[in-house]
């Protein structure tokens, strides 16, 4: 669960770190 809490205190570390997965993780977070 460390990549959600990441994406939830910095989207864009987590997108730069997951990449593509990170796009997922910003939909369930709700970011456009």
């Amino acid at each position: 669960f460390q990549e959600i809490v990441a994406a939830s205190s910095g989207p864009v570390l987590a997108y730069c770190r997951s990449g593509q997965r990170s796009s997922v993780l910003w939909q369930y977070s709700g970011a456009p």
